[in-house]
């Protein structure tokens, strides 16, 4: 574990709108990586590990995101893993879900950034059974949706 604060992990909800979901989350992990963070690109499965290893290395285009999959070399050393299941085998204190599963012990780590796809009813509905279990978890909770122009309002 590799919490740097103290507390309950903060558990922040991005509606997306506007913007496809892999620039939001690639925007995200490079956000994590510039404020000296170390995060976990969660996926659920080995083939997520192979699509989000392939997106990071070009997306943002605006910026060089260091990252690497799980398994593979040097994970400790990774500022930004792409793994299967959370793994803070390199200190993360981010967990980004890149898939739709549950986090079960968010405590692990300070913050976790869920996505939600605006507009897709299904979508919805699952992501309200994540916020309730993060919610009931004691984690702090957070909901931002996108605007039409591509900003983030709190709710």
């Amino acid at each position: 574990m590799a919490r740097r604060e103290s507390g309950a992990p903060r558990a922040r909800f991005y509606q997306v709108g506007a913007t496809p979901l892999p620039l939001v989350l690639a925007r995200i992990a490079a956000r994590v990586w510039v404020q000296g963070l170390r995060g976990c690109v969660v996926t659920g499965d080995a083939q997520g590990v192979r699509f989000w290893d392939e997106l990071l290395w070009t997306t943002p285009e605006d910026a060089f995101l260091p990252h690497g999959p799980s398994p593979g070399p040097d994970l400790e050393r990774q500022p930004i893993l792409v793994a299967a299941t959370a793994d803070d085998t390199n200190a993360a204190t981010v967990a980004i879900m890149a898939a739709p599963i549950l986090l079960p012990e968010p405590e692990r780590f300070d913050q976790v950034v869920e996505f939600v796809q605006g507009g897709h009813p299904a979508a919805l509905y699952a992501s309200r059974d994540r916020f309730r279990h993060y919610r009931e978890l004691g984690c702090t909770m957070e909901y931002w949706v996108q605007t039409a122009s591509g900003k983030w309002q709190k709710k």
